[in-house]
């Protein structure tokens, strides 16, 4: 329907005038698009918005609220004629009440595309949903053939979550309360299924200057998604570099360009859920453009997870051999290119067989995945009971379709979990050698090794059992810094940009008498920042007044006018506090500054000397560094820009007490990550050098630390003690 409404002139000035008008009474649900037209002085006319616009109009939705929903509920408006444009185009749109205590959010512009097996919603570049431009929606009763039928979304959600708690990234999946407008009967229950694309890769911190590619069944067979003009050749390179059989061969490969944990981790899962297609297709591939970095996997398409084939919908003697040979009694496929030559590797095998063997102890359990089914099926049920009050009928055939598909999720995970610890007999967990479980530069001449095992320390003291190549280096210390964990000391630093090869072999756990474990390998490098983040004041003395030191590490000039700095774990950030530095902000080669964290306006209580510049930043979101321990991260651009230094979810240790700065000890290294980040901190010991205004109780601010300088050198006079002439 289109009607036209007269705007009236109350208010003006010079720059601007304010019209309004009275519109119509709507209904509620209803979402009522308009656009402007206006007369110009010289007879031309002008809409507004433009009609070149992707969405040539703007929308309101009417609600008042009387859908009661345990859900988020999306109203679904199906492409409609519009004339609005002039000429008549067909636009869709969705409405989204994220819940019961928020506003409704009108997507509208957004595309409903149908895909296999249901629906793709495209929203608007300037506004996704959950900050992605794309939104799977799977029908509350799908076909069966192309999915495992009515159960494939209670399956394919419940394996997303397991994948994500098992460490692979795989996408969220939402369940959503669907409406059809015009249609107040036609309510449903249908989930929501993120894409795999940049606003992925962007959620779990990686960076979109990569290769993102789609396995498929048919050809392309390697779908790339990033980066096209690249091809999709990097991948089928690597299929031949794996293919030949050659194990010393092969083993160097992995280890140069396999994510071998993440690999592990997807594996397993795979196996404990059947899910036979992924080790062929149905999963993509990521690496960065970046040399030296290692291919990522990630799961896709686990509508028929959880013990679904073709040919039976309850299949759990699936074999341990399928990763390699891609066939069994009750499905087949050609072997992975990928995934086969990797479960071929003696190492790779081996690892995944004892951890397959250690999740149907820990994760793979009635216990710990029961209460997960069951906290699922008791909102679905819930939210249904309130869905039946909204349109006035019983919906028996939902209830059941919730409770069949979970109790044959159950009975499966009891059934696959026997099968599996009857093939794994011989793999006793606590028989399992200590395999290398990571490795890790903690600073240029330090490398933090983790084992998945306590070791015995008598042979994990042993520098022969370490080596570094090229070079053939063994380190001259070695320290057991946690029971799983040792600490190699070289005696020269490593070389930045450079792939290093650790080796480890013969090294006992502590706690069982287990095999010695076998010759493993990791690969390992790491970046010089070209601005290093060297030390943090985040507790002196009274009231904060916090401020970070920057080291140029290079020899030549380095502008950071619009870098940006922030304390969040998002980029760009969505809540805590960030700045951008000011034009002009140049560091000379070498030098050290000061940052007024939060550009304060007495931050001269803190009396620097006039050899320490001081930098004040913009802030564009006041924050405040936690004292027990904050990440920090320093950016070349408030947008779009490469991360230099910092890390999202690695915070630094909390150890000063006494108003002391926090210093970085290798100040040529960066931040580092979660288990290696507290190895290249310490508390300041030397003397500030200077007097610092007294806090409310006549104390300095601080009186340990070394800004404007070189970590842990002193200023070898007292400011107070200098004399001009």
């Amino acid at each position: 329907m289109i009607s036209q409404a007269k705007l009236l002139k109350v208010a003006e000035s010079p720059i601007e005038a304010t019209y309004e008008t009275i519109l119509p009474v709507f209904s509620s649900q209803t979402l009522v698009r308009y656009n402007c037209i206006l007369k110009l002085l010289n007879g031309g006319v002008l809409f507004l918005p433009h009609r070149a616009e992707p969405r040539p109009f703007d929308s309101f939705f009417v609600y008042n609220h009387e859908i009661v929903s345990l859900l988020p509920v999306l109203w679904r408006f199906d492409p409609l004629f519009s004339t609005l444009t002039g000429a008549s185009q067909k636009f869709s749109g969705v409405v989204i009440q994220p819940s019961s205590v928020e506003q409704a959010v009108a997507y509208d512009g957004a595309e409903i595309l149908n895909s296999r097996n249901g629906n793709k919603v495209k929203f608007l570049k300037e506004k996704a949903y959950l900050n992605n431009r794309t939104l799977n929606l799977i029908p509350e009763m799908p076909q069966e053939g192309l999915t495992a039928g009515k159960s494939a979304p209670f399956r394919e959600d419940l394996a997303f979550w397991y994948f994500n708690h098992m460490g692979v990234s795989a996408p969220q999946t939402h369940w959503l309360r669907v409406i059809y407008p015009g249609n107040p009967g036609t309510q449903t229950q249908q989930l929501g299924i993120e894409q795999i694309n940049e606003d992925f890769l962007d959620r779990i911190g990686l960076s979109q200057e990569a290769y993102l590619f789609k396995r498929n069944y048919v050809s392309p067979y390697w779908e790339p998604h990033l980066n096209e003009e690249l091809g999709n050749s990097i991948l089928f390179d690597l299929e031949s570099a794996l293919r030949p059989n050659l194990p010393l061969q092969r083993r160097q490969i992995i280890e140069q360009s396999i994510d071998q944990d993440i690999f592990l981790a997807y594996s397993i899962v795979s196996m404990l859920l059947t899910n036979w297609d992924g080790y062929h297709n149905n999963h993509w591939m990521y690496k960065n453009l970046a040399p030296g970095t290692l291919w990522q996997i990630f799961p896709w398409d686990q509508d028929k997870a959880w013990g679904y084939t073709d040919t039976t919908p309850f299949y759990t003697e699936f074999p341990l051999t399928y990763p390699i040979t891609g066939t069994s009694p009750g499905v087949t496929r050609s072997p992975g290119p990928i995934l086969s030559p990797l479960h071929q590797d003696a190492t790779f095998y081996g690892q995944f067989l004892f951890g397959l063997r250690r999740e149907l102890d820990q994760s793979f359990t009635d216990n710990f995945l029961y209460p997960e089914i069951e906290q699922r099926r008791s909102l679905l049920l819930s939210d249904l009971t309130l869905l039946e009050g909204s349109i006035g009928k019983t919906r028996t055939d939902r209830r059941d379709q919730i409770n069949n598909s979970y109790n044959t999720i159950r009975n499966y995970i009891l059934a696959r979990r026997d099968y599996l610890l009857g093939q794994l007999q011989s793999y006793d967990p606590s028989q399992k050698p200590p395999f290398l479980r990571k490795a890790a530069f903690a600073r240029r001449n330090q490398v933090l090794v983790l084992f998945e095992r306590p070791l015995l320390p008598d042979g994990a003291l042993d520098v022969q059992h370490y080596w570094m190549t090229p070079g053939n280096l063994h380190p001259s210390q070695v320290t057991l810094y946690l029971p799983d964990q040792v600490l190699l000391e070289f005696e020269n630093p490593f070389l930045q940009h450079t792939a290093y090869i650790l080796r480890v072999e013969g090294v006992r756990d502590a706690e069982t008498s287990a095999p010695l474990t076998p010759a493993q390998a990791r690969r390992i490098e790491y970046s010089q920042p070209r601005v290093s983040i060297t030390e943090i004041q985040y507790d002196n003395r009274g009231d904060d007044l916090e401020w970070i030191e920057l080291h140029n590490t290079l020899d030549e000039v380095v502008d950071i006018s619009g870098w940006m700095f922030t304390d969040d774990e998002s980029y760009p950030p969505r809540g805590e506090g960030y700045g951008v530095f000011r034009e002009g902000s140049v560091l000379d080669g070498g030098e050290y500054v000061v940052v007024n964290l939060w550009n304060k306006p007495d931050f001269w209580r803190w009396k620097m000397p006039p050899s320490v510049r001081i930098l004040h930043p913009l802030v564009k979101e006041e924050g405040a560094l936690s004292n027990g321990g904050d990440n920090l991260l320093l950016f070349d651009a408030e947008v779009g820009g490469q991360l230099v230094d910092g890390a999202f979810f690695a915070n630094y240790p909390d150890l000063c007490t006494e108003g002391e700065s926090l210093e970085k000890v290798d100040e040529l290294f960066p931040w580092g990550d979660e288990d290696t980040v507290d190895l290249n901190f310490r508390k300041a010991a030397v003397p500030l050098g200077f007097s610092t205004e007294p806090n409310e109780n006549g104390n300095p601010l601080s009186t340990r630390g070394s800004p404007g300088r070189r970590n842990g050198t002193e200023i070898t006079t007292h400011i107070d003690d200098w004399i001009f002439y």
